[in-house]
């Protein structure tokens, strides 16, 4: 159902009114556009402004490609807010299960090299460590810190190399930029 309102808005912002028309009107899908810009919001993140699926149509339409555009059809085509296995809706359950699944996934992979990384630092003999407890809240520490700079790399084919110190009580990583 498509409703059209009439409202004086002290907000002006176009993003800001989708949200307030999606709230008011009961509805899960608004379109916003200028003819060249077709933006795509969501009833449950409508409000942040931000969040919404968004196509350069004239852009689109100079790239020439076909299969470009049947995917700018396929988002904003009436029949794509039908309840249907290529519905919108249906898209978005698809994408946020597969965002579940995916941060799952990686829940389990960050504490599963943290565990390698921690072993590594208690089973490294220079390091001299034992398993005390403020020696493993050291070590934990510091095998976080060398999971995010791990994972912080801005370059992708950046190496970076990690050494650490020869002191019984610590086992913190420096990094060393080649």
């Amino acid at each position: 159902m498509f409703l059209l309102w009439s409202c004086s808005f002290i907000n002006k912002t176009p993003s800001y009114q989708i949200s307030f028309y999606i709230q008011h009107a009961g509805t899960e899908w608004g379109i916003l556009t200028n003819g060249r810009f077709w933006q795509l919001y969501h009833k449950d993140t409508a409000h942040k402004l931000d969040r919404f699926y968004e196509v350069d149509l004239p852009e689109l339409v100079r790239s020439g490609s076909a299969d470009d555009f049947l995917y700018f059809y396929a988002f904003f085509r009436r029949a794509a807010f039908e309840d249907r296995d290529l519905g919108v809706g249906a898209l978005l359950r698809e994408c946020t299960d597969y965002a579940r699944s995916l941060g799952d996934s990686l829940k389990v992979q960050v504490y599963e090299a943290l565990r390698h990384v921690a072993q590594g630092f208690l089973d490294h003999p220079r390091n001299g460590l034992s398993a005390e407890p403020d020696t493993l809240r050291e070590i934990y520490d510091s095998s976080l810190i060398l999971l995010y700079r791990s994972c912080s790399s801005s370059t992708p084919n950046h190496a970076t190399s990690f050494s650490f110190t020869s002191q019984p009580a610590t086992a913190i990583p420096t990094a060393c930029t080649p």
